[in-house]
């Protein structure tokens, strides 16, 4: 057995520890946020575990751009940000180079776009105003009856 499967191996009990995720769901490919549905702040504790468990520098890991928040995304006006997130994989197999490595390799920075966010907040306000006029004409259509 090779030192990556050890450390496989060792992943694969911590998740089951912390998560309680089955063995058979992992795979070298499995994605921690978007298989094994892992966010905020159990994303926070796992990599407690993790650092318990091996000696990795894991300062350049940016949770956030892995794993976001641990919200629930609708699709209202006021939301609409959602969309200049960009999810990046963290898989099991990038755990595994990083602990024989001794360092995370580094997460490069996801920017927003200033312009669009300030669009989206423009639409936003344009879609509001456009709630408000539809039901205030409807409750004045209502009130002539």
């Amino acid at each position: 057995m090779t030192e990556a499967d050890e450390i496989f191996l060792k992943v694969r009990e911590i998740l089951y520890a912390s998560q309680g995720i089955h063995f058979e769901k992992l795979t070298w490919t499995t994605d921690l946020s978007l298989d094994l549905r892992i966010a905020g702040d159990d994303a926070d504790l796992l990599f407690l575990e993790f650092d318990k468990a091996f000696n990795v520098d894991w300062s350049g890991l940016n949770l956030g751009v892995h794993f976001g928040g641990e919200t629930i995304t609708l699709p209202l006006p006021w939301a609409l940000d959602w969309q200049l997130y960009k999810h990046q994989p963290l898989r099991v197999c990038d755990l595994v180079n990083a602990i024989q490595a001794g360092k995370w390799p580094g997460t490069p920075m996801v920017r927003k776009c200033l312009a669009a966010r300030l669009f989206l907040y423009a639409l936003s306000t344009l879609q509001w105003l456009f709630i408000i006029s539809i039901l205030l004409l409807s409750v004045l259509s209502l009130l002539r009856r």
